[in-house]
């Protein structure tokens, strides 16, 4: 008999939030928020780059199992919505790349900067500096700095996220510098630009699990999905799929 391997990966991602609130307004509106983030880019990008700490539009998601997430949820929050794999496809949202600064992907995306900053100014290419941000705009370090909770956080191994991220079409967006970023006003702007264009619609039927702290918790999103337009049946399908963290966490 084969022995059998626990998955490490799940059909569904994860979108966790510190707040019920923030589940709720998905839950209504049926899409998804990008907002820009902060980044760690320091092992992509040269020490003279403004860019090392960089602000990002994304929606953030992890692909990681029910039976892993209890690290998870103690991190990031304990409310969050898991949507079908298949759902993210279709709007290309992609694993995030890991790499350590001494290692040789991150030389490569170093080296690929400079070379097409170089042929810019040479008047040699019409591809410029936000083309290979946006290609870093799907990197983030092995190990290093996150920002949570208005301040920047050392999270020993960034990987186990398994993060996958939807990030808007790079065009007629800005990445934000280190000085960008730090301005309030400035990235309320943005955020406001991004919120009118890029937000990603989902359908009930696409929602795997509603996660939950506790029983009243449930109760106030099965009372808010009883008020949704939706069909009768489809109400009873939704409000099957919330999941108490605080129960659920007991047994696994």
């Amino acid at each position: 008999m084969k022995k059998r391997l626990d998955n490490i990966t799940s059909n569904t991602l994860f979108h966790f939030t510190t707040k019920l609130d923030t589940v709720c307004k998905i839950l209504e509106s049926k899409k998804f928020i990008p907002f820009y983030s902060k980044e760690d880019l320091r092992p992509f990008i040269e020490k003279e780059s403004r860019f090392q700490y960089a602000g990002i539009p994304m929606v953030c998601f992890c692909d990681i199992p029910l039976s892993l997430i209890r690290s998870h949820l103690s991190f990031y929050g304990k409310y969050g919505i898991g949507i079908k794999k298949s759902w993210a496809t279709k709007y290309s949202i992609s694993p995030v790349l890991y790499a350590m600064k001494s290692s040789s992907t991150a030389k490569k995306i170093r080296a690929l900067r400079k070379v097409i900053n170089k042929l810019k100014e040479d008047g040699l290419s019409t591809i410029d500096e936000k083309h290979i941000l946006s290609l870093i705009a799907y990197a983030k370090p092995f190990t290093g700095k996150i920002f949570r909770d208005g301040s920047w956080r050392t999270k020993k191994l960034l990987n186990e996220e398994r993060e996958w991220r939807y990030v808007p079409n790079y065009i007629d967006l800005d990445i934000l510098d280190k000085e960008d970023i730090e301005d309030e006003n400035y990235v309320n702007d943005w955020d406001d630009y991004v919120v009118s264009k890029y937000s990603i619609k989902f359908t009930p039927d696409d929602i795997n699990y509603i996660i939950v702290h506790d029983e009243v918790d449930s109760i106030k999103i099965q009372e808010l999905i009883y008020t949704m337009n939706l069909t009768e049946n489809e109400k009873k399908i939704l409000a099957s799929k919330v999941l108490i963290s605080k129960q659920f966490l007991k047994d696994i």
